[in-house]
């Protein structure tokens, strides 16, 4: 329902907010909805890959958390499909830290 209301491009805009924890809401609700493929490629297109990666280095530990959980299931099926492949286990390692 997010996507088809077109309710991922207000999660990205809230991905921006200075409070840590709309920011990590945000976060956490693209990691709940990029487990659909349709919403994974919205995603993608959007700038949300940026801002999640921008509030990894954040000072929020949600924000950390939810970020990478988002980048692991927008961007790691594009790595592999297999979970225990070098690439992806390389690329959660890195979210990871």
């Amino acid at each position: 329902a997010i996507r088809v209301e077109g309710g991922i491009a207000e999660l990205v805009r809230l991905l921006k907010d200075g409070d840590g924890a709309v920011a990590a809401s945000a976060a956490g609700t693209l990691q709940n909805v990029s487990r659909e493929v349709a919403s994974r490629s919205m995603i993608r297109e959007s700038d949300a890959v940026k801002h999640l990666a921008d509030l990894l280095c954040c000072d929020h530990v949600q924000c950390q958390v939810c970020a990478a959980g988002a980048l692991m299931n927008v961007l790691g099926p594009e790595i592999s499909t297999h979970p225990h492949s070098k690439p992806r286990k390389a690329f959660s390692k890195l979210i990871s830290q």
